[in-house]
């Protein structure tokens, strides 16, 4: 239906996208946003359940490492072989679903009297859990922002403010099931059950949404129809070129060597793809030292190496919620349009958070006590996040800019593997924290 509409206003010479009213589509891009790192942010947040169940096994860190990269590896699989976005987004979508019932369901078969189902062994099928969703991630993940790429840039931003609000959302889910339920054991898992299946909620709720935007959005509809309109220009033009370049075959047979100087179409994907990439270097390079910064520093570093004897186990869930609620922060502010224009400014802006991972340490790990108090730590964090959301933003905005309309989704693709890239070497250095 919504692809009729948007021929119709094709065809009756209306080359202006329809007004997306009530920002509905804007704030379906929000909602999907949550839903890609709803999964992930849920498990790393309730880290108080996990480092209850598992003591002494890491279970932040080992699950950075489970989830950053097959999600790298199912990007990079993505790119290569680029099955149809929709099947993408929806079966990644029922992957998280599943995903998320991990935890309760565990605790059901616990309750039958099951044996052996703690220790190495529930932390194992909760890390299973966990690499299914960054296989699913880099499915959904890099559609989205492809799909956002033909758009104009706010729909970009929208996703980044959901995958932001992902994180918060969790920790004030996270705090209210904790809070509601009694401090004992029963009570952690029974909250623990609750919490997750909210989850299962919000990702249901995203499978429908896309469903809305797919079949019901003009918009969408409108923008999906223009860019697929000028990419099949494109690859007819490609096609013509190659029936030229193989026109001399009907003479008769070519040599070895010109057989070996003929291109082939992967090494033409190749060299169009590294022509891209060369057009988005400084966004793509940005956008990852954001990341390896902070991963590196969040979760791991925060949550295992950093305590409060007054806020106990509450102290890990209040970091992250600041940090989290401070990413949402810098995802609304506007970009700098420096930032997004002068590259050198961009890398510049970048390149002083690493300034983070040696103050931290020497605030959590250093002699001097009132370095380590909770209102210092906590206003790092914040800063943290703030300038995460805020430089991550002006990168992943600034990358369609600099491309065609046709090159936005394979850009957007390649922005988020240069993200996730990021976020798997920034894992990575958070185990060189034990080393201390």
């Amino acid at each position: 239906m919504a692809r009729d509409e948007a021929d119709r206003l094709g065809q009756d010479g209306g080359h202006l996208p329809p007004d997306d009213r009530g920002r509905v589509v804007w704030c379906v891009f929000v909602l999907l946003g949550v839903g890609f790192l709803l999964p992930w942010n849920a498990f790393i947040t309730a880290i108080d359940y996990f480092e209850q169940m598992y003591p002494g096994m890491h279970a932040d860190r080992v699950f950075s490492l489970c989830y950053m990269f097959p999600n790298l590896v199912s990007l990079s699989l993505m790119m290569r072989y680029d099955p149809p976005a929709h099947l993408r987004v929806n079966a990644g979508y029922a992957l998280f679903l599943l995903c998320m019932t991990t935890v309760p369901a565990l605790d059901v078969i616990r309750g039958w009297g099951v044996q052996g189902l703690d220790g190495a062994t529930g932390l194992g099928i909760s890390s299973l859990a966990v690499t299914v969703i960054g296989v699913a991630d880099g499915c959904v993940q890099g559609s989205l922002f492809g799909i956002a790429g033909r758009m104009p840039s706010q729909y970009t931003q929208a996703l980044m403010i959901g995958a932001a609000c992902a994180g918060l959302v969790t920790s004030i889910l996270r705090a209210l099931t904790k809070a509601m339920l009694p401090a004992t054991p029963e009570g952690m898992r029974a909250s623990a059950s609750c919490y997750f299946m909210l989850g299962v909620l919000g990702s249901a709720a995203c499978l429908v949404a896309f469903q809305w935007l797919e079949r019901r959005s003009v918009l969408y509809a409108h923008y999906a129809h223009n860019n697929n309109n000028e990419w099949q220009g494109t690859l007819r033009a490609e096609a013509e070129v190659e029936l030229v370049e193989s026109e001399p075959l009907r003479a008769g047979p070519l040599s070895a060597d010109a057989v070996a100087m003929t291109p082939t179409k992967e090494a033409s994907a190749v060299s169009r793809l590294g022509a891209l990439q060369a057009k988005v270097w400084s966004p793509a390079i940005s956008v990852f030292g954001v990341y390896v910064v902070t991963l590196a520093i969040f979760p791991g570093f925060l949550v295992e190496d950093i305590t409060s004897d007054a806020l106990g186990d509450w102290y890990p869930i209040l970091l992250m919620a600041t940090f989290n609620a401070a990413d949402v922060v810098g995802k609304f502010m506007p970009t700098h349009p420096r930032l997004r224009e002068d590259s050198p400014t961009l890398l510049r802006a970048v390149s002083l958070r690493a300034c983070f991972i040696p103050v931290f340490g020497a605030c959590a790990l250093g002699s001097n006590e009132s370095l380590r108090s909770e209102g210092v730590i906590v206003t790092l964090t914040a800063a943290l996040g703030l300038s995460s959301g805020y430089l991550a933003t002006a990168a992943m905005v600034a990358a369609p800019k600099r491309v065609t309309q046709s090159e936005q989704e394979p850009a957007g693709t390649i922005m988020v593997f240069w993200l996730i890239g990021g976020l798997s070497v920034g894992a990575l250095c958070g185990w060189l924290w034990l080393l201390l």
